[in-house]
């Protein structure tokens, strides 16, 4: 797992696994690592993962620590039954470090 600071275009943290070992094992301790490089009181803002990093209690980690996120996740029938709990007034443009719709 590769931990970057986007803004700097560096790696802030590395944790390599063995190859059996599933995506997403470790992922609480891996945010808690990341965090951990950070100094003069920095924090992290926000996270962007893939399905991997679809798990509660990463979301309850991410959520006490105030740190936004998203997560590409497949579309099963519990994800599909969420967004069909959105209101439409609920959805917001995606938009550029600019602030520009995608």
């Amino acid at each position: 797992m590769l931990g970057f600071v986007a803004e700097l275009g560096i790696c802030l943290y590395d944790e390599f696994q063995a190859g059996n070992i599933p995506a997403g094992a470790g992922a609480v301790a891996f945010m808690a690592g990341c965090q951990r490089q950070l100094t003069d009181g920095r924090r992290i803002k926000a996270v962007r993962s893939d399905g991997a990093w679809y798990q509660a209690e990463l979301f309850n980690w991410r959520e006490e620590n105030g740190i936004l996120f998203a997560v590409g996740a497949d579309k099963d029938a519990a994800v599909m039954r969420a967004i069909g709990q959105l209101a439409e007034n609920e959805w917001q443009p995606l938009l550029n470090k600019e602030g520009v719709p995608l």
